[in-house]
C-alpha cells in the first residue's frame, strides 16, 4: 500500500472497521514507514481522547426527536455488520461510512451543546465535570494574560522609535532612547566598536577584545576570560541595540550602549543583554566595561 492509501485507511484501521486483508496490509506498511507511524500515533491519540469525551458527556437524549440524526447514527452503527469484506475494501477511501460516523455525529452534538451552554453562561465553564471545562478555563486565563502582555509590549513599543541600521555588515534594529543624543558620527563610531567587540566574543578572539578595551578592562579579560568569551555559543544575532547616550563622571564623558543578543546554542530561545561603557582615548573609542544582563 502507498502512504496515501494508508492515510485514507487509518481511521478505519484504528476503530477496527477494515477487513482482515486490509488490516494486515496497513500493519505491514506501518511497520516499515516511520512517517505513517507518526501519523497513526497522533490519530490514535486523538480518537482515544474523543472517545473519552463521548463517554463523559452524553447529551444525545435531547436529540431523540430529531429523526434524521437518529437515522444517521443507526446506519453508522449497523454499517459494519452489513458489509462484506469485499465491500469494505472498496469503500475504505471513504472511512467515515463506518460506526466512526456515529461517534463523530454524537461528538459534534455534544460539542455544540457544551459550546452553547458555556457561551450563554460563562460562569458555568469551570463547573462542567469534563476536561473541556478545565480546558476552557485554562484558555480563558491564558488569553487574558496574553492580552495584558500584548498591551504592555505595545505601550513600550509606542514609546520607542526603531530603525534598521547596518553596522560592521550586521543589520540591527536600533532603538532611539538617547538623552542627550550624540552626533551621527559619534553614534556610528561607538556602535561599531561595540559590534566588533561582540563578534570577537563569539569568535573567541581575545586579542581583538583587548585591542578594543581600556587597560582596566584588558586586566579583567586576562584575569577572567570566561566572563567575556562566547565561542561555544554558536552564531550570534543582534536582536536590538540602543543609540548612544552619554553620562558625565568626574568631568569625563562616558558613552553608554546596550545590546540585546541571541545565539544559535546557549540563548537560542531567549535574548540576553550586554551593557557597554566606553571612553574616548587618543581619538579612539574603547570599551571600559561590559556587563552581561541575562
Amino acid at each position: 500500500m502507498t502512504c496515501g492509501e494508508v492515510s485514507e485507511a487509518l481511521e478505519m484501521y484504528i476503530v477496527g472497521d477494515l477487513d482482515v486483508t486490509l488490516t494486515a496490509e496497513v500493519a505491514a506498511h506501518l511497520s516499515g514507514c516511520a512517517r505513517c507511524r507518526r501519523t497513526y500515533e497522533e490519530l490514535r491519540t486523538l480518537i482515544g481522547d474523543l472517545k473519552d469525551t463521548a463517554h463523559a458527556f452524553q447529551p444525545l437524549q435531547i436529540f431523540r426527536d430529531v429523526p434524521d440524526m437518529a437515522a444517521v447514527a443507526h446506519r453508522g452503527a449497523s454499517g459494519k455488520a452489513d458489509r462484506s469484506p469485499r465491500e469494505a475494501r472498496r469503500s475504505f477511501p471513504e472511512p467515515r461510512r463506518s460506526r466512526w460516523l456515529a461517534l463523530a455525529v454524537g461528538l459534534l452534538l455534544a460539542a455544540l451543546v457544551a459550546a452553547i451552554t458555556v457561551v450563554s453562561v460563562p460562569a458555568l465553564a469551570e463547573d462542567i465535570p469534563l476536561p473541556i471545562g478545565h480546558e476552557l478555563a485554562r484558555l480563558r486565563d491564558e488569553n487574558r494574560l496574553m492580552r495584558q502582555q500584548s498591551l504592555h509590549m505595545q505601550n513600550e513599543i509606542d514609546q520607542l522609535k526603531t530603525e534598521i541600521i547596518t553596522i560592521e555588515g550586521q543589520r540591527v534594529p536600533q532603538v532611539d532612547t538617547a538623552n542627550p543624543a550624540v552626533s551621527p558620527a559619534v553614534n556610528a563610531a561607538v556602535q561599531g566598536v561595540v559590534v566588533k567587540f561582540v563578534m570577537a566574543q563569539y569568535a573567541g578572539d581575545l586579542a581583538t577584545l583587548k585591542e578594543l578595551a581600556t587597560a582596566q578592562l584588558q586586566a579583567r579579560i586576562a584575569q577572567r576570560p570566561q566572563d567575556f568569551l562566547r565561542d561555544n555559543a554558536g552564531k550570534v544575532s543582534f536582536a536590538q541595540l540602543t543609540d548612544v547616550s552619554t553620562i558625565n563622571e568626574g568631568g569625563a564623558t562616558k558613552y553608554l550602549e546596550f545590546v540585546r543578543l541571541m545565539d544559535s546554542k546557549v540563548f537560542n530561545q531567549s535574548q540576553y543583554q550586554e551593557n557597554f561603557t566606553l571612553i574616548k582615548s587618543d581619538g579612539h573609542y574603547l570599551v571600559d566595561s561590559m556587563e552581561m544582563d541575562a
